[in-house]
């Protein structure tokens, strides 16, 4: 049966506003900027039900429920212990009134009153104090929680307005940092997830801190007593734990003065488990004494690498050094050279109308990098995996009557055997191609999603053909194209590799600008590198080899390279001759006509 007040409660939308505003919202009518992540602009909204109940909606994070929902979510609470508690410190619900009065916060008198108190079905641990570092002062509490049925629970408490004892609310942000007092004498700081892997480290002698809420709370912490300072960022050994600490460098970078940031990765140097922290690293240290388990995490911090900008900035020197950052090649020398559309983090668009024959040129570089050992995949949104692999068979083979079912029927021995001679290789390659019937939609969000994947197993060269069959669901195409090229961007950066993503002119495109291709401006901004794919009859003129000398050539398709960040070759065409018998493409050499002759004069091509 429904608790009357309860109800009531569920029923008042003042109720709602009050605990939203709570949690750090701004309500501006029925529009909110979600506390749980960085909302610039109003990414939720207040709601009635069908069953009359206030609720909240983020429409970017997904967050929701009525007051109780959000009232457990700030206080890292079950809803059921929520209602329970409710039910058991404020007297009899019968009692409450309906709609005017709110829910009352949980107090407690003293300190020993919280650690009394006991919860269903958990077990305190431990009570972190944050205090004060020149008073001492309790200005936040954070209670760790063993629960039976597995897993931990974190409670946040902060000093009553109204005197003495303590609310379970979290502090107004920016929230406390722990351990602030040894902070202020220390040169080196390690920053953890967690209070407990705080303690582990001062009980090897070292200073550490850590921010209350754990991963995601990071941007809500007052970093600023690490200014100056040389700080060590130590995630959990997961995802999560490391997002949290690059949002937290996100935060310590902006700092004056700047900490010098450096970022520890246990995982490089020792077979470290899944999730695991600071404080099971030095537990694994075993019964060595302090001093000896201190010595082995001051070697563990000499390897971290340095982050903020210059720390960016000589990782890709080191990784370039060691050829670890490098651009992949294209079947196409001069191509390659002048726009290096495959260097890490990049995104390149081959466009070009029907007919052009980009399918083949993608598969053509497929098969290069496949034969080179670069971990490749490609998701080819039409068409089953035989057709594909048919057109592999024929490139593969240079006989392009493989695609021809008359001469298939004619000639069915020397079909079985050109297919015998390459069986080996169409497995291999087969295992790198994706299509519909892999169960992967064709939506912008799940595409994206199978982009980092693949970046996160180490697919070095991710293709999507053509990413104009992608569907947008219920964005609007310019968002959804906008967020696709974002994630992907995202992942691309994250994982060091790149992506050719293959589409089309617009209906009305009759040129070869950025303006001409389909899917909207986010494509033309986030790409690194645009190549239009243009078929012409065959064509004869002068053309600039890699060598640099100029010779008479003869060509029937030019890549005109649109844009390019990483290269010097924007505006310059070269020419390509397509082999219909081989379905393979000839580069020719750069063309000399015109404006390109200009753009390439001094070029080393």
């Amino acid at each position: 049966m429904k608790n009357a007040a309860l109800e009531n409660l569920r029923h008042d939308r003042d109720a709602l506003v009050q605990e939203l505003e709570r949690s750090g919202a701004k309500i501006i009518g029925a529009k909110v900027l979600c506390p749980w992540h960085e909302d610039r602009n109003p990414s939720g909204s207040i709601f009635k039900g069908e069953d009359g109940a206030w609720r909240f909606k983020c429409f970017a994070c997904q967050v929701s429920g009525d007051v109780f929902d959000l009232q457990a979510r700030r206080e890292s609470r079950d809803v059921a212990d929520v209602l329970g508690d409710m039910a058991g410190n404020v007297g009899n619900p019968s009692s409450w009134p309906v709609a005017a009065e709110k829910p009352r916060v949980l107090t407690f008198p003293s300190l020993a009153a919280f650690k009394a108190h006991t919860w269903r079905g958990k077990t305190l641990e431990a009570v972190y104090e944050y205090t004060h570092p020149q008073s001492g002062a309790i200005e936040l509490l954070v209670a760790r929680y063993c629960k039976d049925s597995g897993g931990k629970d974190f409670y946040q408490l902060r000093p009553c307005a109204a005197g003495a004892g303590f609310e379970m609310l979290a502090p107004e942000k920016p929230w406390p940092i722990y351990n602030r007092a040894r902070l202020a004498g220390a040169d080196v700081v390690v920053v953890v997830e967690g209070e407990k892997c705080v303690e582990a480290l001062h009980g090897v002698g070292l200073v550490a801190t850590t921010s209350p809420g754990g991963a995601g709370k990071a941007a809500y912490a007052d970093w600023r007593p690490l200014a100056g300072k040389s700080v060590y960022l130590w995630p959990d050994n997961d995802d999560p734990g490391r997002k949290h600490m690059a949002d937290a460098a996100a935060v310590l970078e902006k700092l004056a003065p700047a900490p010098r940031l450096y970022l520890v990765e246990p995982e490089r140097e020792y077979p470290i488990e899944p999730k695991w922290d600071a404080a099971d690293f030095i537990e694994a240290l075993g019964e060595r004494p302090p001093e000896e388990k201190r010595r082995f995490v001051e070697d563990l911090l000499k390897t971290a690498r340095p982050l903020g900008a210059s720390g960016e900035l000589r990782q890709v020197l080191e990784k370039t050094f060691s050829g670890q950052w490098r651009d992949i090649a294209l079947p196409w020398p001069a191509i390659s050279r002048l726009s290096r559309p495959l260097l890490p983090e990049s995104i390149t668009i081959l466009a070009g109308g029907p007919g052009a024959t980009k399918s083949f040129l993608l598969l053509q570089a497929a098969i290069h990098w496949h034969k080179a050992g670069v971990p490749f995949a490609v998701y080819l949104l039409e068409e089953s995996r035989s057709f594909h692999l048919a057109r592999v068979l024929a490139l593969e083979s240079g006989e392009s009557r493989l695609l021809d079912d008359g001469w298939l029927r004619q000639n069915p021995d020397c079909a079985r055997a050109l297919f015998e001679e390459h069986q080996p290789f169409l497995d291999a390659f087969g295992k790198c191609i994706w299509t519909p019937g892999d169960g992967v939609s064709l939506e912008y969000p799940a595409l994206a999603k199978w982009v980092d994947d693949r970046a996160a197993n180490g697919i070095r060269v991710i293709g999507i053909d053509p990413l104009t069959m992608a569907e947008c669901g219920r964005m609007k195409p310019w968002e959804a194209a906008a967020v696709f090229m974002q994630r992907t961007k995202r992942a691309l950066a994250t994982y060091g590799a790149s992506a050719v993503l293959v589409s089309h002119p617009t209906k009305l495109g009759q040129g070869r600008e950025l303006a001409d291709l389909a899917g909207g401006a986010a494509f033309s901004r986030f790409a690194s590198t645009v190549l239009w794919l243009d078929r012409f009859e065959e064509k004869t003129g002068q053309v600039i080899r890699a060598d640099g000398a100029a010779q008479t050539a003869i060509w029937n398709r030019t890549v005109r390279i649109v844009k390019t960040r990483n290269g010097r070759g924007t505006g310059v065409r070269v020419a390509l001759f397509f082999d219909p018998h081989t379905l393979r493409s000839a580069e020719k050499g750069v063309m000399v006509q015109g404006r390109e002759h200009t753009k390439t004069k001094g070029m080393e091509l």
